[in-house]
């Protein structure tokens, strides 16, 4: 969904300049692009706020601590935000400067982590999915990979998926005073 949204925002950019430099087939090819990654980030949010829904989750929180544990660097702007509101994703989500502050802290650890090219090794081994060995591609496809093969046991699916956002949850979590 995060990747996907990216081309809600890149794609009319890059339209207009392509239109600007002349090549108007190129234009044409991105703009169907974009207009067909309106309708995946829409079934992604719709997926997304049940599969949420199902775990007692807050979509809200569930999707900024996802970004911030597999790939805080999409949090680039510029947003097109008329765009993104179309297809049900709202701010609170995606636009770091209206997250609450301790989540703002975390996507800034985050990215720090990254470009030193530092993985939390408890983050690496959630998201690969117990070793199935298909880290060569990045954790995210892990992730989605280990998924679909758990998809027949839904159950499974359901367990890990509540591993997952309560230990975000909890990660993110403000430490009680004593």
């Amino acid at each position: 969904m995060s990747q996907e949204a990216r081309g809600l925002d890149a794609g009319p950019r890059l339209v207009d300049r392509l239109v600007g430099l002349g090549d108007a087939r190129s234009a044409a090819i991105v703009r169907r692009i974009a207009q067909e990654e309106t309708a995946h980030v829409a079934v992604g949010v719709v997926w997304f706020r049940g599969v949420c829904a199902a775990l007692g989750a807050d979509p809200g929180h569930a999707f900024r601590a996802t970004i911030c544990t597999l790939c805080p660097d999409v949090l680039r702007g510029p947003f097109e935000a008329g765009a993104r509101a179309q297809v049900g994703l709202p701010p609170e989500w995606y636009d770091p400067g209206c997250w609450p502050e301790g989540e703002r802290e975390r996507l800034a650890e985050a990215l720090r982590a990254r470009k030193e090219g530092v993985l939390d090794e408890r983050t690496a081994a959630e998201v690969q999915g117990g070793g199935r060995g298909d880290t060569a591609r990045g954790p995210q496809t892990a992730l989605f990979s280990s998924t679909l093969q758990d998809a027949e046991n839904l159950g499974a699916l359901r367990a890990r998926l509540e591993h997952f956002v309560a230990g975000e949850t909890a990660r993110a979590a403000p430490a009680s005073a004593a």
